[in-house]
């Protein structure tokens, strides 16, 4: 059922009306290619996860990786696959030797696909970040709202300079 012509379209409904699709339309933003490894790492985790191996880890764990580098919220993305590992090979199957394998080269070929961005960030900044910046941009953006780049930064500047004027 996960692979019919009527799940298809819907699909290709639900991502056509969302509106950073409508919005961007002309656009390549790396929402929709984050959005993309995502869905291409769901549907081969949902096709395969039935005759789990360490191709579908690595796969998973490498695309999960990429999109992570796209989208630096997609970091949390690793725990969904993890935790659906846990409940079925641990809970479930009591496999913990087939668990603990597979998660790990799960995590490793997340944390090996991170590792030349992480690398160039120390080589060239002096320091340890896994992605860019976008995580604490994009929470910040979540708590004080959206604004134009120049009235964000004019927002920052005034909340930094507070800091000095005590």
């Amino acid at each position: 059922a996960a692979w019919s012509r009527r799940a298809g379209l819907l699909a290709a409904l639900l991502v056509a009306s969302g509106p950073p699709f409508v919005i961007e339309a002309g656009n390549l933003v790396s929402v929709s290619i984050a959005l993309f490894l995502l869905t291409w790492a769901t549907a081969l985790w949902l096709e395969r996860i039935d005759r789990p191996d360490w191709r579908l880890m690595a796969a998973t764990g490498g695309l999960l990786g990429i999109g992570a580098l796209t989208r630096s919220v997609f970091l949390g993305v690793l725990a969904i696959p993890l935790t659906h590992l846990l409940l079925t090979l641990g809970w479930r199957e009591r496999a913990w030797g087939r668990l603990l394998r597979y998660g790990s080269v799960l995590v490793v070929c997340f944390l090996l696909t991170l590792a030349p961005w992480t690398l160039y960030n120390f080589v060239q900044w002096d320091r340890l970040t896994l992605t860019g910046a976008g995580l604490m941009g994009t929470r910040y953006v979540g708590e004080a709202g959206w604004k134009d780049p120049q009235a964000g930064d004019d927002e920052l500047l005034g909340r930094f300079l507070v800091l000095f004027d005590r």
